[in-house]
């Protein structure tokens, strides 16, 4: 909205919060994740954490959207160039 308003200063201040909130939080969470997954199985990590269960059955879905952003991100970063 703020780019098609020609408001680029504000498009880049909110698209480097998101690729923040992506490289320095979703990532490396998802990262952890995954080493988890690793060396335990889904249900054990289930049991002691219920509240990853929906994060864990959709962890393909949320790995496919994480992807989606980071390239409509690098898109947007070449179009203010």
């Amino acid at each position: 909205m703020n780019l098609d308003n020609n408001h680029k200063n504000a498009t880049e201040k909110e698209l480097y919060k998101i690729k923040h909130l992506l490289r320095v939080k979703l990532i490396p969470e998802l990262d952890e994740l995954d080493n988890k997954l690793k060396t335990n199985t889904v249900e054990d990590i289930i049991e002691d954490h219920p509240e990853m269960d929906k994060i864990i059955r959709k962890r393909k879905e949320i790995s496919k959207e994480l992807e989606l952003w980071q390239k409509k991100i690098d898109l947007m970063n070449m179009q203010n160039n």
